[in-house]
C-alpha cells in the first residue's frame, strides 16, 4: 500500500527525522471563552484532556466531546491514516509521519502540510473567537484525493476520570447536510457539518477499544477507554478545493461561514490599528460590509457574552494560548 516515504519534515523551520518526538510536542487553539482544541503534532492523543472539540459549556465548564478524529486520505494507489490512536497493547495506529512535509504556525493557527503520492494538501485548525465552534480545514494544493473523516464522541469533563461521563453510542439526526447529536444532561446538542456543502456522511458505527493515553499511563493514572464513532464523512477534493469539518454547540445560523473567512477575520483583527486611530493603509475599514467576515462580526456583536469562569485545569500547567513546544511531563 505504501511504496515511498516523504522527505524529512520541517517542524517550525527545524528538520526532524524522529517522528515519535512529535508525541511530546503539543498544539493548543483556544476560543477566548474557555473552550479549546489540543493534541500532539503527530495527531495521536497522549493525555485524557486532548481533543478536537472541548467547548466550555455554561454551568458545566470544559467538556470533552470529540476526543479523536481519524483522517484517512486516498490518493492514487496509496491510503494514509494521518491521525489515529495509541492502544493499551502498545500499538500506535498512524501513518501521518510518513507523509508529513511541514508543520508551521500562521499566527494562532497550526498548519500541517502532507503529500500522499501526488496529492499535496494542508490541514488547519481554527477556533472562531467567542464561539464554541471548531473548524478542521483541508486544502488540496496539487493533485486529487478522497478524504474520510471519522469523529469519535464522548461526553465528560476534560479533566475527569475516563470512567465518568457518557461513553456509549450517540444517535445522529440528519437534515439537509446538518448532522445533530443530542448530548446528555440537557447540554446543547453537538452540530456537525461540512463547509462548503459537499461530501456525504456514511452511517457506520465503530467502537475503538483499548485506546490508551501514555502521559496519564506514565503518571499512574487511569489511561484506557473505548471510543464510539457514529460514522464518517467522505469528500473528494482536487487542486484548489477546500473543505472544513465544523463542530459546534452554537445555533446553526452561526455555522454558515467558510474557514478562510474566519482565518481572514483573525488576521484582520490582529493587524487592525489601535482603537481611536485611523490607518494610513486603510485596513481599519476592512473587511467590507458585504463580506462574510463582516457578517460574522455582526453576529458576534449581537450575541457577545462574558466568558464563563472556570477553575484552572491541567492545561494551565502545560500550554497556554497557542503552544507548539515540549509538553511538561
Amino acid at each position: 500500500m505504501r511504496t515511498t516515504a516523504a522527505a524529512t519534515p520541517s517542524i517550525m523551520g527545524t528538520m526532524t527525522d524522529d517522528s515519535l518526538s512529535l508525541l511530546t510536542k503539543e498544539w493548543l487553539v483556544t476560543n477566548g471563552m474557555g473552550g479549546y482544541a489540543s493534541g500532539t503534532l503527530l495527531g495521536v492523543a497522549t493525555r485524557r484532556y486532548h481533543g478536537l472539540f472541548v467547548p466550555d459549556l455554561p454551568g458545566r465548564g470544559r467538556t470533552l466531546i470529540i476526543p479523536r478524529l481519524d483522517e484517512t486520505v486516498e490518493a492514487g494507489t496509496q491510503t494514509a491514516l494521518l491521525s489515529g490512536a495509541e492502544y493499551a497493547v502498545g500499538r500506535i495506529e498512524h501513518d501521518g509521519a510518513r507523509y508529513l512535509k511541514d508543520i508551521r504556525r500562521e499566527w494562532q493557527i497550526p498548519v500541517w502540510t502532507f503529500e500522499v503520492e501526488r496529492a499535496v494538501f494542508e490541514k488547519r485548525i481554527v477556533a472562531p473567537h467567542g464561539q464554541n465552534t471548531i473548524y478542521i480545514d483541508y486544502r488540496c494544493l496539487a493533485g486529487s484525493m478522497r478524504l474520510h473523516l471519522r469523529p469519535y464522541l464522548t461526553y465528560r469533563m476534560h479533566d475527569a476520570r475516563l470512567g465518568e461521563g457518557h461513553a456509549g453510542s450517540f444517535p445522529v439526526t440528519i437534515n439537509g447536510g446538518r448532522y445533530e447529536i443530542a448530548m446528555p444532561d440537557g447540554a446543547p446538542s453537538l452540530k456537525l457539518c461540512l463547509r462548503p456543502h459537499h461530501g456525504v456522511f456514511v452511517a457506520d458505527e465503530v467502537v475503538s477499544e483499548g485506546v490508551s493515553y501514555r502521559v496519564d499511563r506514565d503518571r499512574g493514572s487511569e489511561h484506557i477507554q473505548d471510543l464510539f464513532s457514529p460514522g464518517y464523512f467522505t469528500i473528494r477534493l482536487t487542486a484548489g478545493q477546500s473543505v472544513a469539518l465544523v463542530a459546534s454547540v452554537e445555533p446553526w445560523d452561526m455555522l454558515d461561514f467558510r474557514c478562510e473567512d474566519i482565518a481572514a477575520w483573525k488576521n484582520w483583527w490582529r493587524s487592525r490599528p489601535p482603537f481611536g486611530r485611523t490607518s494610513s493603509g486603510g485596513n481599519s475599514s476592512w473587511p467590507p460590509t458585504n463580506s462574510s467576515c463582516s457578517r460574522e462580526r455582526a453576529l458576534r456583536s449581537r450575541r457577545w457574552r462574558k466568558p464563563p469562569a472556570t477553575k484552572p485545569g491541567p492545561l494551565s500547567r502545560d500550554i497556554t494560548g497557542l503552544g507548539i513546544g515540549v509538553a511538561t511531563p
